[in-house]
């Protein structure tokens, strides 16, 4: 009867080892399924955390105004508000300019005075006054200098004088129109608002020939250039015209070309 129990026991033994060791290999199975379970709900958690964030974005005061402030079109609108308002403003100024072309024999610049009404931004009329300063070139003073040596020789000498019709003075009634409007950085010193204009205008000219008498002629000029208003009562121009006119309207009635570059500082009131 001992010897039947023996084995039992034996047997019973390893069995119960066996299922010990299958127990031992299943738990570390569950614990990894238990952490899978516990990460995967922590990323859902944290989904829904910013959803629920983003949802309430609106809901930020500081972060809507962030975002109405980057607003492309309140830049724009920015970027074209005036500084200096030229709305029934009047301008006054005085200029100086070089001009090229035009008779041959004389080197003229001139300076003056400038009046503008300015109606608003876009148009304005107003009054150009220019006084000239001539001299004679070189070549004008060598034919003078041959003609009188001519006629000191002999009175009845048929060697010319140049025929010289030099402008004194002009008034000049102006229209502008101002197309393009921008703003300057003078070397980090300051910004300059600017208006690109075109000028067109009509005025009387008088001129004064080699033996003192003086006429009147035509004036009909036309062109462009550059307002900078440096504050709200001062500005500057750059401006460059086409000037033409007749002169020896008694004799040869001939057609004269100018350009004229002008440099004007002036106040607005």
């Amino acid at each position: 009867m001992k010897l039947l129990i023996l084995p039992v026991l034996i047997a019973s033994f390893i069995l119960s080892e066996t299922s010990f060791a299958a127990t031992s290999r299943r738990r570390p199975t569950q614990k990894m399924r238990t952490s899978s379970i516990k990460t995967n709900s922590s990323n859902s958690d944290r989904t829904d955390s910013l959803k629920k964030e983003f949802n309430t974005l609106g809901d930020n005061q500081v972060f809507v105004e962030r975002v109405q402030n980057m607003d492309n079109d309140r830049k724009v609108r920015i970027v074209q508000n005036r500084l200096v308002d030229m709305n029934n403003r009047v301008e006054i100024g005085g200029n100086f300019a070089f001009i090229g072309g035009g008779d041959s024999y004389i080197d003229s610049t001139n300076y003056g005075a400038l009046l503008d009404y300015h109606i608003n931004s876009k148009f304005s009329f107003g009054l150009r006054y220019q006084k000239f300063s001539n001299s004679l070139t070189p070549e004008a003073k060598s034919m003078m200098q041959r003609a009188a040596d001519a006629q000191a020789i002999d009175p009845a000498s048929t060697v010319p004088f140049p025929r010289i019709d030099s402008p004194q003075d002009a008034g000049i009634v102006t229209f502008s129109y101002y197309p393009i409007y921008g703003k300057l950085n003078l070397f980090d010193m300051g910004v300059a608002h600017f208006d690109v204009y075109t000028i067109a205008g009509y005025g009387k000219m008088r001129l004064k020939d080699t033996l003192g008498n003086q006429s009147t002629t035509d004036v009909l000029t036309a062109g462009g250039g550059l307002a900078a208003w440096l504050s709200q009562h001062f500005a500057m121009r750059f401006e460059a015209r086409y000037v033409t006119y007749n002169d020896l309207i008694t004799t040869e009635n001939r057609r004269e070309n100018t350009v004229q570059g002008m440099l004007s500082i002036g106040v607005l009131l």
